[in-house]
């Protein structure tokens, strides 16, 4: 070999000393002089073509022998990694101009710029799907058009790991009341009866607590609750509070509970001191704020905070902005802020600045709407959200009050037969 070093630059002076090639004949002549070529006739290239194409076809023979015996010995997750690689890639372009992906096939050269476009598209698709599924279950509160004909609410307050009540909101299909009851509708102690024991509650992720111990009766719109001497409900300030809570989250159809012993007589709880007054039920208007709550199993609720209550909405709505204590979270951004003002037929929640809900992760900015929503169902008013960007975002009209939530945290009806 040799071992002069030629450099870019001698190269190109060496080049651009050589002298420049021209013709100066005509096209005809050229044309006579290629057509008076032997080497050009008709009759070698027909003798040439007759090899052409038997070559290739053992040369494609041969690929695809070796191509598949490649095939066959590599694993399957392997094959169709590599086969999604390499038919695959996403025009970025598309994708920024029309909302879309774009699918066309690519050089190997691109794999790794493809692969990673697709890993990205591929989050995207998980966060749509956790949405979609967030919101059908337990972070979506219960609108009244969605308590149809074909379903009846039945709610339930569950004992959380650290929250004292955490209310669910089910729908049950009428086919399943029309198994258990027939034609007759059933009232809400009905329901409870029925359902309460039904429920599993350890696969959702809480404790087993309901049904209550004890029996009930109904005298009017008033809910008579017969406890057992050991029903240890008043244990300790912690057992009578998550007590007390369940039972407003759970019967929102009575105007009170009386709390009797077995022979008719009131009930005097330790923690309380004295004979038991009827509690009243508010049905679901407990003039709290929510909150985010998560269970230990990475459950997510929204929920009161410790069923703590508040002397008007606007107090409610402006002490949701902070994060309360270690066991629940403010749903509200550090980012955002908003002032409060009270009209005759509903309250406005106006942001400081205008708030655009694409630019905020879909399920941070559900918590945050659905949370307003609930601490205004907690007093028996709608809300309505001003200096918003979008009119109308994931189903909610900004243009008008929202609806009123009639209940927390819709869970999938699923019995423990």
């Amino acid at each position: 070999m040799s071992n002069n070093k030629w450099s870019e630059q001698k190269i190109d002076e060496l080049l651009s000393q050589a002298p420049k090639l021209q013709d100066l004949r005509s096209k005809d002549e050229v044309f006579k002089r290629l057509s008076e070529d032997p080497r050009l006739n008709t009759t070698v290239s027909k003798k040439r073509r007759t090899w052409i194409p038997s070559a290739v076809a053992v040369a494609a023979i041969v690929t695809l022998c070796l191509f598949t015996a490649t095939m066959l010995n590599q694993p399957k997750n392997q094959v169709a990694q590599d086969q999604s690689e390499a038919s695959m890639d996403y025009s970025n372009e598309d994708s920024t101009e029309n909302g879309s992906i774009m699918m066309k096939t690519v050089e190997p050269e691109s794999t790794n710029e493809s692969s990673d476009v697709m890993e990205e598209a591929n989050t995207e698709n998980e966060r749509s799907e956790f949405t979609l599924s967030s919101t059908g279950n337990q972070v979506s509160a219960v609108y009244a058009n969605e308590v149809t004909d074909d379903v009846t609410i039945f709610r339930l307050g569950m004992s959380g790991d650290a929250a004292n009540s955490v209310p669910l909101t089910f729908l049950i299909p009428n086919s399943q009341i029309k198994v258990d009851f027939g034609d007759q509708k059933p009232t809400p102690l009905e329901l409870y009866k029925t359902y309460a024991s039904r429920i599993d509650e350890q696969s959702l992720g809480f404790t087993e607590y309901h049904p209550y111990k004890g029996s009930f009766s109904v005298e009017g719109n008033s809910l008579l609750h017969y406890l057992p001497k050991d029903h240890a409900y008043d244990t300790a300030s912690g057992t009578i509070t998550v007590f007390f809570q369940s039972l407003s989250e759970t019967f929102h159809d009575y105007s009170q509970i009386e709390f009797l012993n077995e022979d008719g007589t009131n009930v005097e709880f330790d923690q309380v001191g004295e004979p038991s007054k009827p509690m009243k039920l508010n049905s679901g208007v407990n003039h709290s704020s929510y909150f985010l709550y998560q269970q230990s199993n990475g459950s997510e609720y929204l929920t009161p905070n410790f069923g703590l209550t508040s002397d008007s909405l606007p107090e409610a709505l402006n002490q949701m902005k902070l994060k309360p204590n270690d066991v629940y979270a403010s749903v509200i951004p550090k980012e955002v802020d908003f002032e409060v003002r009270e009209d005759r037929d509903s309250t406005r929640v106006i942001f400081i600045k205008p708030l655009d809900f694409e630019q905020m992760d879909v399920k941070t900015a559900s918590y945050m709407i659905e949370g307003l929503l609930l601490t205004g169902a907690s007093f028996g008013e709608a809300i309505q959200l001003e200096n918003v960007v979008q009119s109308n975002w994931n189903g909610f009209d900004f243009t008008q009050p929202l609806p009123v939530p009639v209940g927390a945290n819709e869970t999938p009806f699923l019995l423990n037969e």
